[in-house]
């Protein structure tokens, strides 16, 4: 599939097409705040049991650093995403 997808990334107008809805998809549905958003409603519904998991089974609750990494990872990820981006089709 890989080979496909190279191969077809030597069209240009196909390349630039993949630039642009790629960086759309990196800015809209992968936005920080957009994913800010879906974690705080998983966290809603599931912080109580997971808590309770960890006290009932007595484990170290590091749900809340685990948790820290994922937003971390959502809030810094169009930066890293966009800069692969534009280097994988030439727009640096």
């Amino acid at each position: 599939m890989a080979v496909f997808f190279y191969k077809l990334c030597e069209n240009k107008e196909f390349k630039d097409r993949f630039y642009e809805r790629a960086k759309e998809i990196i800015n809209v549905n992968f936005a920080p705040a957009r994913m800010q958003s879906i974690i705080d409603g998983y966290v809603e519904i599931c912080q109580e049991w997971v808590e309770k998991t960890y006290t009932r089974f007595n484990m170290s609750n590091v749900y809340a650093d685990k948790l820290k990494i994922m937003q971390n990872f959502y809030k810094n990820r169009p930066e890293h995403a966009l800069a692969y981006l534009d280097k994988f089709c030439g727009k640096q």
